[in-house]
């Protein structure tokens, strides 16, 4: 019984914690959308329905998991509604914006991306109104999968690492590395994908958990994930994970080598955002310099200027 249940916490331990949350939302997202799948005959507004129930899921099942079994507070996940908060997110959303921005402008001078038209749209609808739709869809994504991923999964399994009696060197490092891997394998029966491309994302976790791990808020990495997404399909009209936009303002071809570019995949299955990650990783390194496992990022930014953005 020691094994499942800490009676010095009073709790299951994490990898049951984990387990149970994750399958509680996996079984929501599996079974639900069927049920109404019928009622919507537009893919593109089939998947916005989708990612408002996935996110309904994530939040249901992390928040129950947070109150029932970690028995602790919502603000311990990295979840504190307030006005630093979104100013956080705001310099994440910014951070991922130039990352993307980055790799389109090296395709485009190197002339494997062309410019065919702006305002492309495949729907009749209202192109600004769909724009704001795929805005809040990539939004709800980011914040989902950011609950589940690095709020809930990284942080039960550090907390497991560093109990009693187990692995006590590193645990964050640990945790980061398996949250990374089940969040490049989720996306093993996206379209398109290939190995390079779930080595990408792996490695695109990476990025997430770090900006999590050494903040403590899940503010900074779901502005990354979610400009990261919005800017590659719908501003560059990039295939998204495998996932093509129906909407985007720039409209472009792709064209020379696929390991570089990505290919039918996007620039996520290409060598060109593990550079852009790389260097992502590298300038992350450079605002976060000190660790911040149980502190705010306040505590530890050295340039004042910045944080009073971060306040």
């Amino acid at each position: 019984m020691g094994f499942i249940y800490n009676k010095d916490e009073n709790r299951l331990r994490g990898f049951f914690r984990i387990v149970l949350q994750f399958a509680a939302f996996i079984t929501l997202i599996i079974y639900i959308p069927p049920v109404f799948s019928p009622y919507i005959k537009s893919d593109f507004w089939y998947i916005f329905a989708d990612e408002i129930f996935y996110t309904g899921a994530a939040v249901l099942t992390v928040f129950l998991a947070v109150k029932l079994l970690d028995k602790r507070k919502i603000s311990e996940i990295g979840i504190q509604f307030n006005h630093g908060w979104f100013r956080r997110f705001l310099i994440g959303f910014g951070f991922g914006f130039v990352i993307i921005s980055s790799i389109f402008i090296v395709l485009y001078l190197t002339g494997i991306v062309t410019i065919n038209e702006f305002f492309h749209s495949k729907l009749p609808e209202s192109f600004t109104l769909l724009i704001i739709v795929r805005f809040i869809g990539y939004l709800l994504v980011a914040f989902n999968e950011e609950l589940v991923f690095r709020g809930y999964q990284l942080r039960n399994i550090e907390d497991s690492l560093s109990g009693k009696n187990s692995i006590r060197r590193t645990p964050e490092f640990y945790a980061l590395i398996i949250t990374s891997l089940l969040f490049g394998l989720v996306h093993s029966l996206n379209p398109d994908v290939t190995i390079m491309s779930l080595l990408n994302l792996i490695v695109i976790g990476l990025l997430y958990g770090y900006a999590f791990l050494f903040t403590k808020t899940l503010a900074i990495p779901v502005g990354i994930h979610a400009a990261w997404n919005f800017t590659m399909g719908n501003v560059y009209g990039f295939p998204v994970s495998g996932f093509h936009p129906y909407v985007s303002i720039f409209n472009v071809s792709i064209a020379g080598p696929e390991f570089l570019s990505g290919g039918k995949f996007g620039p996520e299955g290409g060598v060109i955002i593990v550079i852009a990650i790389i260097t992502g990783l590298v300038i992350a390194r450079l605002v976060f310099k000190k660790k911040v496992y149980n502190k705010t990022i306040m505590d530890n930014i050295k340039s004042k200027k910045l944080s009073a953005y971060l306040k």
